[in-house]
């Protein structure tokens, strides 16, 4: 039962991700693109707690899921918009507009996920103990 409602969620937090993407881009290929990255993400991280930490789908894991799931679109959302902003600015090719995109965005994204993970780190050493 916690896997189907996992999964419940992830398909309905990924259905509202696309329309909060394809409102913020104003572009519905853009929007199905980067709600494809988001997924990605969250299938990798989730793998990987599988594969390599041989973790069990917990309750932990599906709300830890479900974060990584927002933070994902935090930071797609941005890339995506000024992917977008790049047309505006009269950057006509998708290398042009990528590049403008990274330039603006990317030192304030990696900084972001490079906060997100010093403060979780110390988190990976805790055990959850339920009453």
């Amino acid at each position: 039962e916690l896997v189907n409602g996992f999964l419940s969620g992830c398909l309905i937090s990924g259905a509202v991700a696309l329309l909060v993407l394809m409102a913020a881009t104003l572009n519905w290929i853009v929007g199905l693109l980067a709600t494809v990255a988001v997924a990605s993400v969250v299938v990798n991280v989730l793998g990987f707690c599988r594969s390599v930490m041989d973790w069990d789908l917990g309750i932990s894991e599906a709300v830890a899921g479900m974060i990584v799931l927002g933070y994902s679109v935090d930071y797609v959302v941005h890339l995506a918009h000024m992917y977008c902003e790049g047309g505006k600015q009269s950057y006509s090719t998708r290398e042009r507009r990528v590049q403008f995109a990274i330039r603006n965005m990317g030192t304030i994204i990696f900084a972001g996920a490079v906060t997100t993970m010093g403060a979780s780190s110390v988190l990976f050493f805790c055990f959850m103990v339920f009453f």
